[in-house]
């Protein structure tokens, strides 16, 4: 009978293969890691999209008043005084506000210098809406939820 394989040979093999197995497995597991542990930062663009969902409204002729939000489409449970959202619309000396009345301030002192991650992000919209002006300011500072393994 012929030997076709050394045994020490197939050792050396094994422990080789086994090495590649576990670098493999390595860049797979830091791979997920990396990617589900990376922080997304969507209030600039939750403020974009409240601030255009509201302009919509205004030019689909719905009255702000107490049901506002609701005719708009959003959840009044999301903009009560201590949410992490706010609208305000100014309509000539007429101001509605809707959240957390606190963003208004907020939002006047991150565009100046200051830089801070804790306060929200702002969108300021001017509409023309029948030859009246109507500006619109939205802030959100819903930071959602990290994701970290380990």
């Amino acid at each position: 009978m012929i030997k076709l394989f050394n045994k020490k040979a197939e050792k050396l093999l094994t422990i080789w293969w086994f090495g590649v197995l576990a670098i493999i497995g390595a860049g797979i597991v830091l791979g997920t890691m990396l990617f589900f542990s990376a922080h997304i930062d969507i209030r600039q663009l939750e403020a974009e999209m409240i601030s255009e969902k509201v302009a919509d409204c205004l030019n689909n002729g719905i009255e702000i008043n107490e049901d506002f939000l609701t005719l708009c489409g959003f959840e009044k449970s999301l903009f009560e005084e201590n949410s992490d959202y706010f609208i305000m619309i100014s309509i000539g000396d007429e101001t509605h506000k809707f959240g957390r009345s606190s963003f208004e301030t907020e939002c006047g002192i991150k565009k100046g210098l200051i830089k801070s991650k804790y306060y929200p992000e702002c969108i300021e919209k001017t509409i023309e809406i029948s030859g009246k002006k109507i500006d619109i300011l939205t802030g959100s500072n819903y930071r959602g939820e990290v994701i970290a393994n380990g």
